[in-house]
């Protein structure tokens, strides 16, 4: 079973950093520096002070610090022997290991035999599903959320099979506080990992009834079986949660400009809460779908590819809830008679309710990785098949040819990842109508210096969805660079008035903006079009720096009043402190 998936997962080791984890975990070579507290080892509650983005982009409202803290851990330690990306791909192989072993211990405990349990972890080491998390960098904290979890859940378990409320065979009190420590970790590796709480109360029952069942007892859950399942869950989980949510609400209330929600990775964002609802259910039922059936293969979900809903009537969307809440129904029906089968419903249910969008918009519409966790679904329902079926014999075979076809895809995908460009291309192949893929590409290509490829890839993004603010930006910088002064500009002031606006997409049209115009000899024009960019984003460090170079050149040429009217109306405490100085000195001047 680990010798499998680690054959499968293998050549993930030689792959570079790609998608976030090109510019999020990659420190050398990065043009920006990486994260700062992955480059630099800190003390390890430093990464509680810090939002998940803090000093390498832009701020999501993230709060990942056990993930940040394990990639910096990763590159102090490994990075200088074996290569930073072999390091980071390296722990993450042996975390999937360790995740694929703790799936076996989980379906042992629910007392599926060897031969069941060993299979229903083989499938969940080697699914395609899983491609994204164990060929990427970035997607460390799905890993550290399902490995820690499960450590968590299995710490609560009884030590022996008696009712859950003997407290002879419940945990020690060391096991408890290592559990409550797992617990936390967990929601600091990941927001998603959250229903492991819940999770850990159902899976305790589920031990229980498991336990009576091969005991030759009854079955029936007692009031006392479940007040100890919360009790213990309670005197863990809960802590750790009130800690995490307070660390959480304290870091997240500093962010003095709130993410703003990338509408081309998600639509669902900015529509109604009809049209949100009926697109995620659809979405929702497509993903257990793709979790069964894993192919095609992709990095990138969102407009266009998975389509909207505007009704909660439409045949896709009424399939997906029927289908829904006929999991969640079994799941309660069978929670005493069959309680991996029960488990397995409740798993793929709570752990991907969270990220489905029924509730509230996330950045992305749908991504493979959120699967990692909610796939124990498939492992814990083949387990059970193989264990209930009569004839082992054909059911162990369709197992393996499953297991062995989800290995050939793993396997086949997993080069994709070995770097931005590659992957870009492959994927945009595979959904041509992303208007983000193609956005994409044109960003590889224009590094590429590559600059009439890039032109069309963003016609095309811009083609599929004129919404798109940030490929008409990236259109127009592209433009003047090539000189087609004209298309510049009619590609920019698209950008600054389209609907689909990422926080950085109007003052980075503005600011190449106001480049054209001082080529053109427009200064004031220039000098306006600056002032409305670092008005509206006073973070947006390049723009002030071209206008600090325009006021200076205006000095030089003009004198004090012409660097004056340049500069008024602008506040220096709204301005990043390597400006504030500068500013102060000139106004007071």
């Amino acid at each position: 079973m680990l010798v499998a998936t680690f054959v499968a997962c293998a050549p993930a080791l030689w792959n570079g950093f790609a998608y976030d984890g090109s510019w999020l975990v990659r420190v050398d070579g990065n043009p920006g520096g990486g994260h700062p507290l992955v480059r630099e080892l800190h003390a390890p509650w430093v990464y509680w002070n810090h939002e998940f983005h803090d000093g390498a982009g832009t701020p999501a409202g993230l709060f990942r610090p056990a993930t940040v803290l394990s990639w910096a851990v990763t590159r102090a330690a490994l990075g200088p022997l074996a290569g930073e990306a072999f390091a980071q791909h390296l722990v993450n192989l042996l975390l999937h290991l360790a995740v694929t072993g703790l799936v076996f211990g989980l379906l042992r405990r629910l007392r599926a035999s060897p031969v069941g349990a060993a299979l229903g972890a083989l499938v969940y080491g080697v699914h395609a599903i899983h491609s994204e998390v164990v060929a990427g960098t970035v997607s460390r904290h799905e890993l550290l959320g399902a490995a820690l979890g499960l450590v968590a859940t299995l710490l609560l378990a009884p030590t022996a099979a008696r009712s859950l409320s003997d407290r002879s065979v419940g945990p020690a009190r060391r096991q408890l506080a290592l559990a409550a420590l797992a617990f936390f970790l967990a929601f600091s590796s990941k927001e998603s990992a959250l229903p492991f709480a819940p999770f850990a109360a159902f899976a305790l029952l589920a031990f229980a009834s498991a336990d009576a069942h091969s005991a030759g007892r009854s079955a029936r859950g007692s009031r006392s079986d479940v007040a100890a399942a919360l009790r213990r869950v309670a005197l863990t989980a809960g802590p750790a949660l009130v800690a995490y949510l307070v660390l959480r609400a304290r870091v997240l209330a500093a962010l003095t400009e709130p993410p703003e929600p990338f509408l081309v990775l998600n639509p669902t964002a900015a529509a109604d809460t009809v049209t949100r609802v009926a697109t995620a259910t659809e979405v929702w039922g497509r993903g257990l779908l793709h979790l069964l059936a894993p192919y095609p293969l992709c990095c990138n979900y969102g407009a266009h590819v998975l389509p909207l809903r505007d009704s909660l009537l439409a045949p896709g969307v009424l399939a997906s809830a029927l289908t829904l809440l006929g999991i969640a129904v079994g799941s309660v029906l069978s929670l005493r008679r069959a309680p991996m089968l029960a488990l397995a419903g409740i798993v793929f249910l709570g752990f991907s309710f969270v990220t489905s969008n029924v509730a509230f918009p996330l950045a992305v519409l749908y991504a493979e990785r959120f699967h990692y966790t909610p796939s124990v679904a498939v492992a814990l329902l083949v387990a059970w098949l193989v264990d209930r079926v009569p004839r082992r014999q054909p059911v162990t075979a369709l197992v393996i040819a499953y297991a062995a076809v989800n290995a050939v895809l793993l396997v086949a995908r997993i080069p994709d990842w070995h770097d931005s460009a590659r992957l870009f291309r492959t994927d945009v192949a595979t959904h041509p109508q992303s208007a983000n893929l193609h956005g994409l590409n044109a960003r590889i290509a224009a590094d590429e210096r590559r600059y009439e490829d890039a032109v069309r890839e963003l016609r095309q993004a811009v083609e599929i969805e004129p919404r798109y603010a940030t490929a008409w930006a990236d259109l127009g910088a592209i433009q003047l660079h090539l000189g087609h002064t004209d298309e510049a500009e009619r590609a920019l002031r698209t950008a600054i008035d389209a609907p689909w606006q990422q926080q950085r997409d109007r003052p980075a049209a503005l600011m190449t903006l106001a480049l054209l115009e001082r080529d053109r000899g427009a200064v004031d024009a220039a000098a306006a079009c600056l002032r409305r960019a670092v008005t509206e984003l006073p973070s947006f460090f390049p723009a002030w720096e071209r206008l600090r170079e325009l006021v200076d050149d205006a000095y030089r040429r003009g004198g004090r009043p012409a660097a004056r009217a340049m500069i008024a109306g602008l506040v220096p405490a709204a301005a990043p402190e390597p400006v504030r100085p500068w500013l102060a000195s000139l106004l007071r001047d």
